[in-house]
């Protein structure tokens, strides 16, 4: 028995081909489905916009719903998935190489269709995984964490609260610690902390001229307690800048590793580390073995780095 007004085939139903929204519209009932990023013709079984990424895949037709397997894959919503491999070495005179590469994988992987992330660093493995967000404040809060009250800071010196943001001499009285933040004050300190941090980094010219993106990774980086290291960014810098900044607990680690993604391709990933594989827990397993099974086609360049890195 169909339940009513919830089948494909009701006028009622929002919803048709993979649960996506009908706009019925524009070219009549159900012929019209609203993905995320482009619209499709189930008739033809083709969208009438290109693939947001189309660019970086030229061997794929830009119209193509999930690369023309239509039975047995889904449509990723105009973006592909991928797994990166993201690597510190050393050699034995010292000299360290710093290298991203990636793969990009054609229907979602073991965990669903986020990001993955195989880190070596120094011959140490870990796995982290995540989905993407298109908000910069989502991005940053999910790293810097978004605290409801004023707290002290664990580096010492003023105390800190709401999305990052370090206690002003003037704000002491107003807010002391342990005072319950609202979240319009939480916002309005992001906003004013991020245009502060934004017109420190427009005062280098070479980060003047970088594209939004590969700005916003840099602003995020400097964005708490870094910004002195903004002048380290130099001429023919890329990606791997930020590897070189990884001291610290697992927390400002996958934050770098967020950070090295938005700046290579332009997409806000919210990382966490996966426990080691438990009986209840195999999510490392997992990955390890797609990874594992996956063909060494990923593209990177290697950057010299020097005998210690820049923490």
């Amino acid at each position: 028995m169909l339940v009513p007004n919830k089948h494909g085939t009701s006028r009622d139903y929002r919803f048709g081909f993979q649960g996506q929204e009908k706009d019925n519209e524009l070219k009549g009932e159900g012929n019209s489905l609203n993905y995320t990023f482009r619209m499709h013709d189930p008739r033809v079984g083709r969208f009438f916009a290109t693939d947001p990424l189309t660019a970086k895949y030229p061997y794929n037709s830009p119209y193509a719903f999930s690369e023309n397997r239509v039975i047995d894959a889904l449509e990723l919503e105009g973006l592909e998935k991928i797994l990166y491999t993201i690597k510190r070495e050393k050699d034995a005179e010292g000299n360290i190489t710093k290298t991203v590469t990636s793969k990009t994988l054609t229907a979602p992987g073991p965990l669903g269709s986020g990001a993955a992330i195989k880190f070596l660093n120094y011959g140490v493995v870990s796995y982290l995984y995540g989905n993407e967000t298109t908000d910069m404040k989502t991005f940053v809060s999910f790293y810097e964490g978004n605290k409801d009250k004023v707290y002290p800071s664990v580096e010492g010196g003023n105390p800190t609260g709401g999305i990052g943001h370090k206690i002003t001499d003037d704000e002491l009285a107003s807010f002391p610690v342990g005072t319950e933040l609202t979240t319009t004050q939480i916002d309005s300190w992001f906003k004013n902390d991020w245009e502060r941090m934004e017109n420190k980094a427009n005062k280098f010219s070479i980060i003047k001229g970088l594209g939004d993106n590969q700005k916003d990774a840099l602003i995020d980086f400097a964005f708490n307690g870094l910004e002195k290291k903004l002048k380290n960014f130099k001429a023919g810098d890329n990606e791997t800048f930020f590897l070189d900044y990884m001291k610290g607990e697992n927390g400002v680690k996958k934050k770098r590793l967020g950070q090295t993604i938005l700046f290579k391709d332009n997409t806000k990933y919210l990382f966490d580390f996966l426990p080691s594989s438990t009986k209840r827990d195999k999510r490392e397993e997992k990955l390890s073995k797609l990874y594992d099974s996956q063909e060494d086609k990923a593209t990177g360049t290697a950057i010299p780095g020097t005998a210690t890195p820049t923490n």
